[in-house]
């Protein structure tokens, strides 16, 4: 049996396209539901699929109409409920208001970025977005999430300096563990989902338990599932 939440959305916004949104969504979810915590990936950029294959220890849902969006939104927002799903949304680029709108019914706020120049650039413009746009509290929810982040150590070496210098401390403080690159990854977002490779399963546990902890849930509460 999958616990009771206590919060229950995650959006995932930023207007880069191609850092990693939909790709950190469905790493999420598996990761979840790798912890036995129930989750749904509703996609709301119309120009994604959905993947609703079986294999999946995740739900899918499309929440590409403002009709489909809002209702999920307002059952899973309310914090009167108690539900035993999780909801990650995965936001689409290119819509900064967008963005604004939907953190406001957020438990959690990420804005993954790839580690270059003028992706920082654009996750940091996010971010005051949000600052300029959110209340003070809504704003303490929002995150920023390093994606694809390099393996190679001069790689790293080079990508810290780069941290360093566009980041504020403020921005750091806000940065959760980066998510290591790995090609495999990819497979979550295949129609034709089957097995799922183990450093796969690692990486999605270990993103996964980052964010139940920022929602102060237990990841380790409930024993995992063994693939």
């Amino acid at each position: 049996m999958s616990p009771t939440l206590n919060k229950h959305v995650v959006s995932i916004g930023g207007s880069k396209g191609g850092s990693a949104k939909t790709l950190t969504s469905h790493m999420l979810c598996q990761g979840l539901g790798l912890r036995k915590y129930s989750s749904i990936l509703a996609t709301s950029d119309a120009r994604r699929n959905v993947r609703n294959d079986e294999n999946r220890i995740y739900d899918t849902f499309s929440a590409k109409s403002d009709e489909a969006l809002n209702a999920l939104l307002e059952h899973f927002s309310n914090v009167e409920i108690k539900v035993t799903s999780l909801v990650v949304i995965d936001g689409g680029a290119s819509r900064s208001q967008f963005d604004v709108e939907l953190a406001k019914s957020s438990s959690l706020v990420l804005i993954p970025f790839l580690t270059a120049y003028e992706d920082i650039e654009v996750a940091i413009a996010d971010v005051e977005n949000l600052r300029v746009n959110l209340s003070e509290e809504d704003f303490e929810l929002v995150r920023l999430l390093p994606s694809k982040y390099p393996t190679n150590p001069f790689s790293r070496d080079s990508t810290e300096k780069l941290f360093n210098q566009m980041f504020t401390d403020e921005h750091r403080q806000m940065m959760l563990p980066p998510v290591i690159e790995m090609n495999a990854a990819a497979k979550l977002n295949r129609p034709d989902l089957k097995e799922i490779p183990s450093d796969v399963n690692n990486l999605s546990r270990r993103l996964a338990d980052q964010i139940l902890i920022n929602l102060n849930e237990d990841p380790f509460q409930y024993r995992e599932r063994k693939f």
